[in-house]
């Protein structure tokens, strides 16, 4: 049980949250709101097939159970052209595998308006609510090879890479991932911690000692073991690389499975995002 100075601690933080999200909404032009009626539902679905394709994200009442029982089911809606509906969808609910949190499953934005703060956006939504409710962790996969993402989760919102996940949900069938190999990381987001400050991706990989490189646009792997301070070098654009040029897509896939297997098996971590890839460092999310 929290002491009252930690729930009046908590208070503070879930009252900045809330400011937090409301300015990352006005910045991106959105409204966020919770879906709950079927109509409703049905627009974030139509999100989900603009993202994923066809059958990429949940049924209609898989969302609605969701919703009914409390999911944190979000829609992020231009509130100058509500008519075409929304343009950016949020779902999670909450587990308590290794301790109580929200698990974050999906996340999505169309084409037309990604890069402009709308996931950004949403994140904070949940961060607040969760918040509100005393939910002091969210959790969420993510592919290694989109970075991204990476840099997204562990350099705007200050998540951590807590595990690799070596073909997590196996073979999936949407459009985005079938034909691929679902290795993925799990993020561990603890939003009491004040929210990382934006800067620009750093170019500091190329000085470093590298457990992985890029040969030609292809993985080489240097044959040192990975150590704190090692760099790992990831494609650009894996998502580009995946549908022009399979074969190197699946050699890229299976270099950083091997080099993220070890490093982690050995107590290391992906710590930092720059420009080409990431930064090992020691110790466990939260040290």
């Amino acid at each position: 049980m929290r002491s009252p100075a930690g729930d009046d601690v908590l208070d503070e933080v879930a009252v900045e949250a809330a400011a937090d999200a409301e300015h990352a909404a006005q910045a991106a032009g959105v409204t966020i709101r919770t879906a709950e009626s079927v109509p409703d539902l049905r627009a974030l679905i139509a999100v989900g097939d603009a993202v994923w394709g066809p059958n990429g994200t949940f049924a209609t009442s898989e969302l609605r159970a969701l919703a009914f029982a409390g999911g944190v089911v979000l829609g992020a809606c231009d509130p100058a052209d509500e008519r075409s509906g929304p343009v950016g969808f949020l779902v999670g609910f909450l587990g308590w595998n290794g301790g109580l949190h929200l698990h974050s499953h999906q996340t999505g934005v169309v084409p037309g308006r990604r890069g402009g703060g709308v996931g950004y956006a949403l994140k904070l939504a949940q961060r607040a609510i969760c918040l509100r409710r005393g939910i002091q962790e969210v959790r969420w996969t993510f592919d290694p090879l989109v970075l991204r993402n990476t840099s997204f989760n562990l350099r705007r919102l200050g998540a951590e890479a807590a595990r690799f996940l070596p073909d997590f949900y196996g073979e999936m069938s949407d459009s985005v991932n079938s034909n691929d190999l679902s290795d993925r990381m799990e993020a561990v987001w603890r939003l009491a911690a004040p929210l990382p400050a934006a800067d620009p991706v750093g170019e500091t990989g190329w000085t470093r000692p590298a457990a992985l490189v890029s040969s030609d646009g292809w993985p080489e792997e240097t044959g040192l073991p990975p150590s704190a301070g090692h760099h790992v070098a990831i494609p650009a654009h894996f998502p580009r690389l995946r549908q022009r040029a399979p074969e190197c897509a699946r050699a890229w896939r299976l270099a950083v499975r091997r080099v993220l297997t070890a490093a982690y098996a050995s107590g290391l971590r992906i710590g930092q995002v720059d420009g080409h890839g990431y930064v090992l460092t020691t110790g466990q999310p939260g040290d």
